[in-house]
């Protein structure tokens, strides 16, 4: 995504300041193939792998689907771990990977795929006045005519971290439970 980005940026026909917000931690990790920076674009949304019927392990049954849940960013990958670890195929993953501007379209499209029944939750780890989440919830309401998704992430805060690595993990650990499930007793912590 963000070879893609970048591609994208430099060959647009007129020039736009891009604004990048990516963490450290996920600096050296490699999560794609070759393959995927030779053919492909970037996209602005990118819907469940689990789901989507792809080389990466795709085929899931989307009408099992309770929960759709919408994340940006590094949280996506603790939320995919922790879904994999506990075997919850009824949870859909949707990265969102530009917030502005929106893509509406691709998002109705996206949610459409999934039953109407399902509860939608947008996931961050960021506090609540901070992040994509006041925006995103904003938007998918207003726009798509959608329930308001449900917030999981840390409450509004003036700062954007706690200062405290243990409160720190304890509040992300919290998070990842609220929106995935608990733990299994076996995994490592």
């Amino acid at each position: 995504q963000t070879f893609h980005m970048f591609r994208r940026q430099m060959k647009r026909g007129f020039r736009k300041p891009l604004i990048v917000a990516t963490p450290k931690s996920m600096l050296r990790v490699p999560t794609s193939r070759i393959e995927e920076l030779t053919r492909g674009h970037f996209e602005e949304i990118l819907d469940d792998p689990m789901f989507a019927g792809s080389s990466e392990g795709g085929g899931g049954d989307r009408s099992r689907v309770r929960q759709i849940t919408l994340c940006c960013g590094k949280i996506y990958h603790e939320l995919d771990a922790r879904r994999s670890a506990l075997g919850r195929e009824d949870v859909a993953l949707i990265r969102i990977e530009q917030l502005y501007p929106f893509h509406f379209e691709l998002m109705k499209q996206v949610l459409g795929r999934y039953p109407d029944t399902a509860e939608i939750v947008y996931v961050q780890e960021e506090p609540r006045n901070m992040g994509g989440g006041m925006y995103v919830t904003d938007q998918i309401t207003a726009f798509l005519g959608v329930d308001r998704p449900r917030y999981i992430g840390r409450p509004p805060s003036a700062s954007p971290a706690v200062g405290s690595k243990r409160v720190h993990k304890s509040e992300q650990e919290h998070i990842i439970t609220e929106a995935i499930g608990a733990k299994p007793i076996d995994e490592d912590g």
